[in-house]
């Protein structure tokens, strides 16, 4: 989704070097833009407020506490980002597979199938009848 208001990346002295509208874009701006703007946002806040402006309310509560000055702060904004991007990836990815079920299949040119037999059920033996045997009797 694309906000209205994106987050612009800045150095210290102000002037801007990048802008992100969207958490995916975001996350590709951390990785490219100077440590120096990196550390001045996350000791100001800024990440957390813009975070925070477009709904992505846990990533925020994480970006409050990241704050230094070395090249840790970058490492952990991307680990704070990167879960949810994953998650929204794989929730457009798990929406278009809805979307493909709900469809009818087609079968055109497909063999139908026969339909499944039913299991035979085994059948009682029947009792022959025993030949009555005649006894001889002996005169």
């Amino acid at each position: 989704m694309v906000q209205k208001n994106p987050f612009v990346f800045c150095m210290a002295d102000g002037r801007e070097i990048g802008a992100a509208r969207n958490l995916a874009e975001f996350k590709a701006m951390l990785k490219k833009i100077p440590l120096e703007s990196v550390i001045y946002h996350a000791n100001r806040g800024d990440f957390a407020n813009w975070l925070d402006y477009i709904g992505e309310k846990a990533i925020a509560e994480d970006a409050r506490k990241i704050k230094g000055n070395t090249g840790r702060v970058r490492t952990r904004m991307l680990t704070a980002v990167t879960p949810s991007v994953a998650k929204k990836i794989l929730h457009g990815i798990r929406k278009a597979a809805a979307r493909k079920k709900k469809k009818p299949a087609k079968t055109a040119g497909k063999k139908a199938k026969a339909p499944k037999k039913k299991p035979k059920t085994p059948k009682k033996k029947q009792k022959t009848p025993k030949k009555k045997l005649k006894k001889k009797h002996k005169k």
